[in-house]
């Protein structure tokens, strides 16, 4: 299985606090703790950019957003696509947003943190 795949999979079988972001931070570094997938927490992509949990082990960008419009979220995501750092990006939120399976040329997953561990 490869990287995303575990973290994937990791990430949809977690029942998660949805009650502020912060709340599902700290639920998905457990989720990733307890699976043994290696990450830094708010990694800095760049001067302006953070990305919520970087995943050294296929160079993965994790993004979690809570009640965010898709269009500010997609951005986000746009900027992180940017970075030489990031290989792919997994968006875990509660918003629904479809979102193209290239974003300048990284591939972008999405994994929704309302249907999470159903």
């Amino acid at each position: 299985m490869t990287a995303t795949g575990k973290v994937l999979r990791c990430l949809s079988r977690w029942e998660y606090d949805l009650s502020t972001e912060k709340a599902l931070q700290s639920d998905v570094a457990k989720a990733l703790t307890l699976e043994g997938i290696a990450f830094k927490r708010e990694a800095w992509l760049n001067i302006e950019d953070r990305v919520e949990f970087y995943l050294p082990v296929g160079s993965i960008g994790l993004e979690v957003r809570l009640q965010c419009a898709a269009r500010e979220i997609y951005r986000q995501i746009e900027r992180y696509a940017e970075s030489p750092a990031i290989n792919e990006i997994i968006l875990l939120s509660n918003t629904e947003i479809g979102l193209p399976g290239l974003v300048k040329g990284k591939r972008v997953w999405v994994s929704h943190a309302g249907k999470c561990g159903l």
